[in-house]
């Protein structure tokens, strides 16, 4: 009974997004609007199955907003960005490797060490 008033009013709430621009009211067609609590509802989701049915999961996976900060094996980075865009068909992942050892991800660095350890500026 929950689940299925839980979906009838996740139903509900995609079916009415509108918001306006120059003036004029638009229908969200499909998802969340941009800002809405709900999103994080469906963010969850999609990471969720994501990670756990992921052939080769992540070391680590941290999420904020619409980034993502993975740590993966070069050889199955190919594998799994496949499997997260086999998720949802709407919803786009794009991939930056690391250069030098290291990455960015929001307002920090984090760089693999020669022992294979990381650590964050």
């Amino acid at each position: 009974m929950f689940v299925d008033n839980t979906m009838k009013l996740l139903e509900f709430v995609l079916n009415n997004n509108y918001f306006i621009v120059d003036c004029k009211f638009y229908k969200q067609i499909l998802g969340f609007l941009m800002g809405s609590p709900a999103s994080a509802i469906l963010a969850n989701y999609v990471e969720e199955r994501a990670l756990n049915t992921a052939p080769h999961p992540p070391k680590w996976w941290y999420r904020y907003v619409d980034d993502s900060h993975v740590c993966i094996a070069r050889e199955h980075l190919t594998e799994f960005h496949s499997h997260l865009t086999s998720i949802n068909q709407h919803i786009k992942f794009t991939v930056e490797e690391e250069q030098d050892g290291s990455i960015a991800f929001l307002n920090t660095k984090t760089t693999r060490n020669p022992d294979e350890t990381f650590s964050n500026l």
